[in-house]
C-alpha cells in the first residue's frame, strides 16, 4: 500500500513539475483592449495617474510556482528603464500592480517575502528590521480577485494598497527599493524570468 502511495505521489510531482515547464515556455500573449492591457483576460489599463505622476504600463508576467497560477504582476513607471546597475528600482515613481489567482493567507505574505528579502546582501537587518515589521503588519488575507498594490514613494519609502484602499506606509527608501526587489531584482527576485517580462515592454 505504501508503495503504490509512494509511486502515485513521484508521478503526480513528474507531472506538475512537466506541466509546470510546459506552460512556462509557452509564448504569453498581452492583448490590448483600447485603454487596457490584457493576459489571460486580466486586464490592467495602460496609463495611471499618481499623484502628479503619469505612469505607463511597462511590462506584464504570470507567476507560478510548480506549476501553480499564483498571480498576474503589472508594472508602471515614468522611463522605460527601471532598474540600475545595481539591480535595485530607481529613485522616480513606481506602481506594482498583482492580481491573485489563489486565496492567500497574510502570513503568507509575510513568510515568502522574508524569505527572499533577507537573500539580499543588500537588506540590513540593523537598520531595517523595523520597516520590515512594519510592511508585514499591513498584510491582510486575501481572496481570488484581490489586488495589491505597491506605490513607491521615493524619499518617503513606499505605500501598500489593497484594493485601492490603503492600508499604510513604510518609510526608508532603501528598504523600500529592496523590498520592491523581491519581484524586480534579476539576482534575488523570485524568478529572472518573470522579471524579464516585467521589466521588458508588453508590446
Amino acid at each position: 500500500m505504501h508503495g503504490s502511495f509512494f509511486k502515485y505521489v513521484f508521478h503526480q510531482a513528474v507531472l506538475v513539475l512537466f506541466l509546470g515547464l510546459a506552460v512556462f515556455v509557452k509564448a504569453e500573449k498581452v492583448v490590448e483592449k483600447g485603454s487596457e492591457a490584457c493576459l489571460y483576460e486580466i486586464c490592467f489599463p495602460k496609463a495611471i495617474i499618481e499623484g502628479k505622476e503619469s505612469l505607463l504600463l511597462r511590462g506584464i508576467a504570470r507567476y507560478r510556482y510548480w506549476g501553480f497560477k499564483l498571480y498576474i504582476a503589472a508594472l508602471y513607471s515614468k522611463s522605460e528603464q527601471v532598474i540600475d546597475d545595481d539591480g535595485l528600482i530607481l529613485r522616480e515613481p513606481v506602481q506594482l500592480r498583482i492580481r491573485y489567482s489563489r486565496d492567500f493567507k497574510a502570513k503568507d505574505f509575510v513568510e515568502s517575502g522574508e524569505a527572499f528579502i533577507f537573500k539580499n546582501p543588500a537588506f540590513d537587518k540593523k537598520t531595517m528590521k523595523q520597516a520590515l515589521e512594519k510592511i508585514n503588519s499591513l498584510y491582510k488575507d486575501i481572496k481570488v480577485g484581490d489586488e495589491y498594490q505597491i506605490n513607491f514613494l521615493q524619499s518617503n519609502g513606499f505605500e501598500l494598497r489593497l484594493n485601492g484602499q490603503t492600508l499604510g506606509s513604510v518609510e526608508g527608501e532603501e528598504f523600500a527599493r529592496i523590498y520592491l526587489g523581491i519581484w524586480l531584482s534579476k539576482e534575488f527576485g523570485l524568478d529572472s524570468d518573470f522579471t524579464k517580462k516585467l521589466l521588458s515592454s508588453y508590446k
